[in-house]
């Protein structure tokens, strides 16, 4: 008995033993694939060992992040951490995201939006949108058009499936009713797609949005796609090619971001997916048709339009820019804004400008298009060569390794953004060769 009671404890240990090694094993010798981690995920990245961040402990901090990130099995862990939360306590582990009734997922800047928190103020609204009309007014002189247009919020969709805990989610005091108001009485150029959606939720053939998805369905988006095209037809008298649709495919193999917060709560069990309507589609020959260019400042909601407009069958080019931040074109071409646009050269490479927005973004629209274009248009020819120059310089430090690599260092060091640093190094190093006599 003895012989027996000991071979157990020897085969327990061993087996606690090869539990607790496998995520040093996975770590250093993967053998099991898993799948990555879904959502808005900042991965760290590995040290380089250096004597000065090794002495101020910069290093170890660092290491210790990018490790944490890295252990074997890490993933599994959080998925399983993540529907412990959910199943047991309806809990979602993914930032901001709101369990619903019959599991429709929201998050919570939407539902702040229609219960009007997030209420910037009717002066604010008012001054925001006569900058919008006076920017308007300068593009269509230009020969060009403007619009702006309230893309649909899932939180005015459905807000039947909002938790009771929030109360009444009716508000008449919200910067969208506001916006919309205003637009109306200022003449501002705009598509209402929320009130669209919402008129037509118990119309349409197909889910306009699905319970585990944040964004507009597919086939709400394509539908978007299309009435933006016959908008600018009507409003600028030309002909586009259209969008013709081949066929729709009904299935719960959801695509796209019809189950982006569904995918982002990171589960070890799905949620049930839903039939989603997929419509395949192509476009009309553009002989004899009109190929604007397009310049769209937009949130997350343009992504799947991005995608089915960028085409050359349709716009001849159409550059995205994503919160007024991240920059993309047709081509697939990347840039960061620099924030010192000559928004007048901007749009005259263009022949057609539109903002979009849901409402839960509407406190921050325009994302300070309208301060950059004032800015550029009533700047003064030393201040446009400022502006210019500081940009080379930004460029300069760019190009050069090492010399970005002590910009990055002293932004750690002040612990401000990397952006603002490299945009005051430029500014130093303009001023120092202006006081060295280089500009007269």
């Amino acid at each position: 008995m003895e012989n027996k009671a000991y071979r157990i404890k020897q085969y327990l240990f061993i087996a606690i033993f090869v539990v607790i090694s496998l995520p040093l094993l996975q770590f250093w010798i993967p053998f099991k694939y898993e799948d990555p981690l879904k959502g808005a995920i900042e991965l760290a990245q590995k040290p380089e060992f250096e004597r000065k961040n090794w002495l101020s402990g910069r290093f170890r901090e660092e290491y210790e992040k990018w490790f944490n990130q890295k252990f074997g099995f890490r993933n599994t862990a959080v998925r399983l951490h993540n529907q412990i939360g959910y199943s047991f306590f309806r809990n979602a582990k993914a930032n901001g995201v709101i369990i619903g009734k019959e599991n429709c997922l929201y998050e919570i800047n939407y539902i702040n939006a229609i219960k009007g928190l997030d209420f910037i103020g009717e002066a604010e609204i008012i001054k925001r949108t006569k900058e919008l009309k006076e920017i308007q007014d300068f593009i269509e002189s230009e020969g060009k058009s403007f619009f702006v247009i309230f893309a649909a919020s899932k939180a005015s969709y459905f807000p039947e499936f909002i938790p009771d805990k929030y109360g009444n989610v009716n508000s008449e005091k919200t910067n969208y009713k506001y916006y919309t108001k205003q637009f109306q009485k200022k003449g501002v150029n705009f598509i209402n797609y929320n009130k669209w959606f919402i008129d037509n939720k118990h119309k349409s053939q197909y889910p306009l949005f699905s319970k585990t998805g944040i964004h507009w369905s597919m086939y709400g988006s394509l539908l978007v796609a299309d009435s933006i095209i016959k908008y600018i037809e009507n409003s600028n008298k030309i002909d586009l090619p259209s969008i013709v649709k081949d066929e729709i495919v009904v299935s719960d193999s959801m695509q796209g971001s019809d189950n982006d917060i569904g995918e982002g709560m990171n589960l070890l069990f799905n949620f049930k997916k839903e039939k989603m309507a997929y419509p395949t589609y192509h476009f009309e020959a553009k002989e004899g048709k009109k190929q604007p260019k397009i310049l769209v400042i937009a949130d997350s909601f343009f992504w799947s339009i991005f995608d089915q407009l960028r085409t050359p069958a349709c716009f001849s080019d159409v550059t995205f820019r994503f919160y007024n931040k991240e920059i993309r074109d047709s081509k697939g071409n990347f840039t960061v804004s620099s924030g010192l646009e000559d928004w007048k050269e901007e749009i005259a490479k263009n022949d057609i400008v539109f903002l979009m927005s849901t409402e839960a973004n509407l406190k921050e629209f325009p994302w300070g298009f309208s301060e950059q274009f004032k800015t550029s248009a009533n700047e003064t020819e030393a201040q446009r060569f400022r502006r210019r120059e500081i940009l080379v310089y930004e460029s300069m430090i760019k190009g050069n390794h090492e010399w970005l690599k002590m910009v990055e260092q002293k932004a750690l060091d002040k612990n401000i953004p990397m952006d603002s640093m490299l945009r005051a190094d430029a500014i130093y190093m303009l001023d120092i060769d202006i006081a060295k006599g280089k500009y007269k």
